[in-house]
C-alpha cells in the first residue's frame, strides 16, 4: 500500500487530500520524526524541506520554479514555497535592537530553536556567541511557542520585530532578512523511494511558481523570487547537535563559552557560504 508521509498541522491539510487523491494513506507525523523516517527510507512518498535531500526522485514540475529549487529538480516535486521573512513596523531594522518584550522569534522545543531562534540572530551578527547572548536575553523576556501565538503578537502590536515564515502571515508586509538582503529559502515537496507515483499538477499557498497568481498579496512575491539558499546539505545533521545544546545554555546549564564553541566548530559546514552571504 502506498504511504505518503508527512507534516502535522497547517501542512496536513491539504497533504490529507492529496494522499487520498493518489490512494495513498497518510502518516502524520511531526518534523523531526518525519524527517528521521525520510532518513530511515522506507518505500513510500515524502514530503521532505530542500534542505533534508539525500534521495528520491520525482517528475518535473510543469511551470517555472525559484532559482533556490533548481538543484532539486527531477529530485523533488515543489509543493509548499515558503521563505523565512522579517516583519518591522519600522521602529527598528533589525531584531537584536528591538527591546526586550517586542521582539518575535519562535521559542518551540526541537528544530525551531535552531532554525527560528539561533539562526537568525546569527546572521544579523555574524557571531555565535552574540547570537546566543541575544536569543538568552530574548527568551528571558517571554518569546512565542507556537506560529499563531507570533503572529497574533505581530498583528496587536505586542511585537514591534520578528522573524517568521511568509506562509503563517502572507498577508502582513514582510521584509527580507536584513543582513542578507534576501529571503532565507525554505521549500517543501515531494519526492518519492522505491515506489512510482504520478503527481498532479497543484500547489498551496504561498506558491513556489513564478507565474502564479499572488493577488493580493504582491508585495511579498519577490521574498519568493529573490530568495536564497542559506541552510546547506548538512544543516539537519547540524539541528540534532545543537538543539539541546541550545536548550541546555537558555535554561542556564551551559555557560555562552562552552555553548558557542560546541556550535561554532560545526556551523559553518552546515551553511552555504556562496554568493557572498557570510
Amino acid at each position: 500500500m502506498c504511504v505518503v508521509y508527512g507534516r502535522e498541522g497547517y501542512h496536513a491539510l491539504f497533504l490529507k487530500p492529496l494522499a487520498r487523491l493518489l490512494g495513498c494513506v497518510y502518516a502524520e507525523l511531526d518534523y523531526m520524526s518525519l524527517y528521521r523516517a525520510y532518513r530511515r527510507g522506507n518505500p513510500g512518498l515524502y514530503y521532505i524541506e530542500d534542505v533534508w535531500f539525500r534521495g528520491g526522485v520525482a517528475p518535473d514540475p510543469r511551470r517555472p520554479v525559484p532559482r533556490a529549487l533548481e538543484p532539486l529538480r527531477g529530485k523533488m516535486y515543489p509543493v509548499l514555497g515558503n521563505v523565512q521573512v522579517f516583519y518591522t513596523d519600522g521602529r527598528w531594522g533589525t531584531a537584536s535592537e528591538a527591546p526586550c518584550g517586542r521582539i518575535g522569534l519562535l521559542a518551540k522545543a526541537g528544530e525551531p530553536l535552531v532554525t527560528d531562534l539561533f539562526l537568525p540572530l546569527y546572521l544579523e551578527t555574524c557571531d555565535v556567541a552574540k547570537a546566543l547572548a541575544l536569543a538568552k536575553e530574548f527568551y528571558k523576556c517571554g518569546l512565542p511557542s507556537t506560529p499563531s501565538e507570533l503572529v497574533q503578537g505581530i498583528r496587536s502590536g505586542k511585537y514591534a520585530a520578528a522573524y517568521l515564515w511568509l506562509g503563517w502571515a502572507p498577508d502582513l508586509r514582510l521584509r527580507p532578512n536584513p543582513a542578507l538582503g534576501r529571503a532565507v529559502a525554505g521549500f517543501w515537496g515531494l519526492t518519492a523511494i522505491g515506489v512510482e507515483v504520478q503527481l498532479p499538477d497543484f500547489y498551496a499557498y504561498p506558491p513556489p511558481y513564478l507565474d502564479a497568481q499572488w493577488r493580493p498579496y504582491e508585495h511579498n512575491k519577490r521574498l519568493v523570487e529573490s530568495a536564497v539558499a542559506v541552510r546547506g546539505p548538512g544543516w539537519m545533521d547540524y539541528v540534532e547537535m545543537a538543539y539541546p545544546v541550545i536548550e541546555a545554555f537558555l535554561n542556564g546549564a551551559v555557560g555562552v563559552d562552552k555553548a558557542a564553541r560546541a556550535l561554532g566548530e560545526r556551523l559553518r559546514g552546515a551553511l552555504h557560504e556562496g554568493e557572498g552571504l557570510f
